[in-house]
């Protein structure tokens, strides 16, 4: 999968220009981060245009919140295996558990303005992932994975952010893996309950897949259909928080971060790696 990054933005700032700004990695193992993307001047960059990058002080976020603090170092790599990407060495300075995929975030100011909780879902949480797996007419059972709760947008009111695998995700060594889905209907879906005007309560979906017929190799990857909140940060400093989604595919992965425009989520940088 070569995952084109979206940037809807005008791109091709230098970061050298802008002295306010963050760059975010995704760490997928200790040591060696990959760029998912810098903002600088009031524009999403994304990291393959960045020619170098200053040693940084970072926070490590997890989908709940703050897990670590890291160093980082001057420089850039080029990996072998998806050469739009750019590495960077990362090193963790707290002594603390920690489960990977996570990201770390240079921004001066606080990333996390508003907690982020995680919480029991409830039978009217499943009943709105079920809705929306009717509407697709996916035959399953609403299997949520992960339900958090965040003032996004600084309004007051907190968003209920869900994840619903099925199958589900795994740890492999300290790091989630996505599942394959075995079953025709096996679907992965991220969504965000938001109340509007006080009184009109929508879901808004940010990604769904599902196995749609069986995979039986005459064609394509086998389907991986986990779906997962990687964390919830303001990455551009304007005290809003964006999402960041996590996808698989057939030995890949990417990261998407949606913004709330005032009207819908919308894409800003989407990022990947993979066959």
């Amino acid at each position: 999968m070569q995952k084109v990054w979206s940037v809807l933005m005008v791109l091709g700032l230098s970061v050298a220009q802008a002295p306010q700004g963050a760059v975010l990695l995704r760490l997928n193992e200790a040591k060696q981060a990959v760029v998912v993307g810098a903002f600088q001047g009031g524009r999403w960059i994304e990291a393959e245009k960045l020619s170098r990058l200053e040693a940084r002080r970072y926070q490590v976020f997890g989908p709940a919140g703050r897990i670590n603090q890291a160093q980082g170092a001057e420089g850039l790599t080029t990996p072998d295996i998806c050469d739009w990407n750019r590495e960077t060495p990362l090193v963790l300075l707290e002594r603390r558990a920690i489960q990977y995929p996570a990201y770390a975030i240079s921004a001066p100011w606080n990333p996390q303005p508003r907690p982020v909780v995680s919480f029991a879902p409830t039978p009217a949480h499943r009943q709105a992932v079920a809705a929306e797996l009717d509407r697709r007419k996916i035959k399953k059972a609403p299997n949520i994975t992960q339900a958090l709760r965040a003032d996004l947008d600084a309004d007051g009111r907190d968003e209920v952010l869900l994840s619903a695998n099925q199958p589900g995700f795994f740890l492999s060594n300290g790091r989630i893996e996505g599942s394959y889905a075995s079953e025709v209907g096996d679907y992965g879906l991220i969504l965000v309950r938001k109340l509007l005007n006080d009184t009109e309560l929508r879901t808004f979906v940010l990604d769904v897949t599902h196995l749609e017929k069986p995979f039986d190799g005459s064609e394509g990857m086998p389907t991986v259909v986990t779906r997962r909140l990687g964390a919830i940060l303001d990455l551009d400093g304007d005290g809003k928080m964006e999402i960041i989604t996590e996808d698989w595919v057939h030995e890949g992965w990417g990261s998407t971060v949606w913004r709330w425009n005032g009207q819908q989520f919308v894409k800003v940088l989407e990022w990947g790696c993979g066959v």
